[in-house]
Parts: C-alpha cells; structure tokens; sequence
C-alpha cells in the first residue's frame, strides 16, 4: 500500500508478503512464467498483471512475456502511481487519519509483551507510550511494516509496477491510476479497531521474517503460482481469525472495485497493461473472477 512493504507474515504485507517455507537460494530456482493474463474484445487489448512491488535483483530480468505484452499496449495502468504522488497532499491525507478520538486508545488491546515489544518505535518517534497508543493501529502497522523491510536486501525501486512506471516513462506511454492514495489508507483504516489491533499483534510475532517471507512471496509469483498464493494468504486468518474485516477490506472489497474499473477501460477501448498486486489476481474472489461474471473471457499468457 503506502510503502508496498510488510506489516504481516502473509496477508498484511499489504497483499504481497507471505511466511516463509524455502531457502532464501530458492528464488534463483523457480521455474520462471508470466503471472500475467490477457483479454481480447472487440475494442480492447488488456493484459492483467500480478505485482510484487518490491523485488531484489535476484528477480530480474523479468519473463520475456511480460516485455513483449507492454510493448505492445499504449497504457499503463498500476494501483497508485507512487512517482507521481504530491507530497504536500499526501501528508494532508496521513494527517487527518493519524489520531484517533480523543476519548480512545489502543492500550488496553494489546498485551505487556506486546507494549513491550512496541516501545521501540514510539521511541523512534519521540513518543511516549501514552500518546503512541493513540496512534490509529494503521500507522502502527506501517511503523512495523517499514522496521522490517529495512533488515532485507529487496527495494521498492526494483518493484514490478515501478518497473513498469519508469518503462512507460522512457517510452512516453500513458500512466493511469486505479485507486487513490485516500482509498488505499481508507482500505486499512476503514477496519474495524480490533481487526487493526489483531494485525499489529500479528506482525509483532513476525518482526524477524522480513527475508525469508519475501523471498517465498516473490518465489510464488516468479512462478505464477496463483493458487499457491492464495492458499498460503489464508494462513494467517486461520492464526488470526481477528483479522478477517481487515482481509476484507484490503483485498476484496478493492477486488470488486478494481474489476469495475477495469471493465471501464474494456468497455473504452484501446490498449492497456494493467499492473496490480499478485493477491489480487488469486482465489475464488480475485479480479478475474469478477470480470468473468460480467461476461468477460481470459488466456492465462504462457512463457
């Protein structure tokens, strides 16, 4: 989302991170395939693109496919064109959602091994422990999700939506947007408090996995491994139940959104590479799914 990193083992690494099971060597053995598909109308060329937004160099080059495909289009479209945010409205947007009411805090959702665990990053900020727990839990979780990141070798830069941005960039192609940098805060923040609160205890019993989880989330795309992404997303519900309105609004509910504005472009016409987060495109709810029951055909692009 905001810093495409991670704030939980395999869900909340804003829909791109997931628990670990290989060796970090691993990546440099996957059988390498497109996570890519293609819809074809009578007006519209629209390649469908699963994202890791930040990769290590062990990655690149990406597949041929992926190549091929965008230098056949005239548009990119990604999530949220980062290198193109307005920093001064950005911060506006953190602003008003930094501060929960003044008659709430997060104190008494977490417990002392946890309080423990978060004094840390209230320091790093020049907060007591008082005024840090009424912080909204989202902010936490990117704290979390930032401190993690940081002890890997994988860079938002080498990212495949950046990637993509820089290419159409050189190539002076068309960059579109999917959602909004409020929408995108909104999705965690519109969650319940127990639901954000139970993430942020999740991601505390995650703070040392950063390497290993990212290396087997980009393992799973560099394969196109659909259904093994979707499955291990899973895990974490099932550890924590607790987090189950969270799931559904940063990945569902933006499923169906996103499938709605795809559908505009299909229904415009013309030629897009549409670049979104690999979870989004896996399970019984993925943007696929949607777009199909709208009547809309797909090919999965082979390598």
């Amino acid at each position: 989302m905001i810093n495409r990193i991670l704030p939980l083992k395999r869900l909340l690494t804003f829909l791109l991170l997931f628990n670990a099971s290989y060796s970090y060597s691993i990546a440099n053995q996957a059988v390498v395939a497109p996570f890519m598909w293609q819809i074809k109308t009578e007006k519209a060329n629209l390649y469908l693109v699963g994202s890791i937004h930040a990769l290590n160099e062990t990655f690149y080059p990406l597949a041929p496919a992926y190549l091929d495909a965008f230098d056949s289009v005239n548009k990119l479209v990604v999530e949220l064109n980062i290198l193109a945010l307005n920093p001064i409205d950005a911060q506006k947007h953190i602003a008003a959602l930094t501060w929960l009411d003044e008659d709430e805090t997060l104190a008494n959702l977490f417990n002392d091994k946890e309080i423990s665990q978060l004094q840390p990053f209230a320091e790093r900020k020049g907060m007591d422990m008082q005024t840090f727990l009424r912080l909204r839990p989202w902010l936490i979780l990117e704290m979390i999700s930032s401190y993690q990141f940081a002890q890997t070798d994988f860079q938002t830069a080498l990212g495949v939506d950046q990637f993509f941005i820089k290419r159409a960039q050189q190539k002076a192609k068309t960059v579109l947007e999917l959602e909004t940098l409020e929408e995108q805060i909104n999705a965690i923040n519109g969650a319940s408090l127990s639901a954000q609160t139970a993430a942020i205890s999740l991601a505390l019993s995650q703070l040392d996995q950063g390497q290993e989880q990212l290396t087997q989330m980009a393992t799973l795309w560099q394969s196109a491994d659909a259904k093994g992404l979707d499955e291990y997303s899973q895990k974490d519900l099932i550890e924590q139940p607790n987090i189950a309105p969270l799931m559904s609004q940063l990945l569902y509910k933006r499923n169906q959104v996103m499938a709605s504005r795809i559908q505009t472009y299909l229904e415009t016409g013309g030629s897009y590479f549409v670049v979104v987060g690999a979870l989004h495109l896996s399970g019984s709810q993925s943007v696929q799914s949607h777009l199909k029951k709208v009547g809309y055909e797909m090919v999965k692009v082979l390598p």
